[in-house]
């Protein structure tokens, strides 16, 4: 066996990534990052 994978996340079985934390840089305004989420979405 060379690699074995488990996700734990459900993201392969339930096929629903989830977003569990974010982080904002320092450079980056709220409101500009809610404008990329919302077009990643």
């Amino acid at each position: 066996v060379d690699c074995i994978v488990f996700d734990k996340t459900g993201t392969l079985t339930r096929g629903k990534p989830t977003v569990i934390s974010t982080k904002l840089l320092k450079n980056i305004v709220l409101r500009d990052f809610y404008e990329l989420v919302a077009a990643t979405e």
